[in-house]
């Protein structure tokens, strides 16, 4: 099944229900951090909320959710862009034990396209699991009613499911809508119908079938970092220049992308050029 992620709403207006397919994108994003055992699920959860969230409340905005706690897995980052393209890492991906602490939060931060203004907001987790947290943050910061589940599980080493539901009350919604949504989410659980259907697209129909839903379409989702030479090198050129000196005087530099492992070689001869735009950059603030 092609990952992605499919629309609905009902038929009065009241709520959007949004399901993601992920598998592929959960599989890549595990592979190149190298997560194990409880990370890889944890982490798992943590890029398919996001994307969901991203999508149903941001969709043209970046949006950046980051984890962060003094538990055994240290901080976690998912980095949504519009498509929808995800990226994300791992502090220790091969953490045992209790992964987040009951002092972790949740920072979620939106950049708005064309240089719109940032906005960032951070909740505390309630729980240990990462689906509520992204609920208690829609409510706080958007006031926005919502339920959210993530299934993600592996049958020994293999991932045999990445999905995730989002349901979204939508302005004019009612107590009475409300109930009719709540009725259906007590009568089945996401998670059990997946271990039935395997397909979460499926599952929506069947879970909301008292509900009349209207198919919105479906959003591609992958694991995707748009990182470059150009950008690796924008990077280096934040060094201060004795730094940067050092590296030419060994003739030759390697920078990782923190997100993909993708190698990039710098020669000493780029590394000069790099050193002299950062001079010159700094000596045009001067002028001015």
């Amino acid at each position: 099944m092609e990952d992605g992620i499919r629309r609905w709403i009902t038929g009065d207006g009241s709520f959007r229900i949004l399901a993601a397919s992920a598998q592929a994108t959960v599989r890549e994003a595990v592979s190149i951090c190298s997560a194990q055992n409880e990370v890889a699920k944890l982490y798992g959860e943590l890029l398919i909320g996001s994307a969901l969230y991203q999508l149903a409340l941001a969709p043209a905005d970046r949006v950046q959710v980051a984890a962060e706690n003094e538990g055994a897995a240290g901080r976690l980052l998912a980095d949504i862009r519009p498509g929808v393209s995800v990226r994300g890492q791992v502090e220790n991906p091969s953490a045992k034990g209790t992964l987040l602490s009951p002092n972790a939060t949740l920072r979620v931060s939106r950049q708005p396209p064309r240089g719109g203004g940032y906005y960032e907001s951070i909740i505390k987790v309630p729980g240990t699991k990462i689906a509520d947290a992204f609920q208690a943050y829609a409510l706080q910061s958007d006031q926005v009613v919502s339920f959210m589940a993530l299934d993600v599980r592996y049958d020994q080493d293999e991932l045999s499911s990445a999905a995730g539901l989002f349901i979204q009350a939508l302005p004019g919604a009612t107590h009475d809508n409300l109930a009719q949504v709540t009725s259906c989410l007590e009568a089945t659980r996401f998670e059990d119908q997946l271990m039935v259907t395997g397909d979460p697209f499926a599952v929506v129909p069947g879970m909301f079938y008292e509900l009349e839903l209207h198919e919105l379409g479906q959003d591609a989702l992958a694991y995707r970092c748009g990182c470059s030479k150009q950008s690796l090198a924008a990077a280096l050129g934040t060094l201060n220049s004795e730094n940067i000196r050092e590296m030419v005087d060994a003739g030759i530099a390697e920078a990782v992308c923190e997100f993909c492992k993708t190698k990039y070689s710098f020669t000493g001869q780029e590394l000069m050029d790099i050193h002299d735009r950062k001079l010159k950059a700094a000596a045009a603030e001067n002028t001015d």
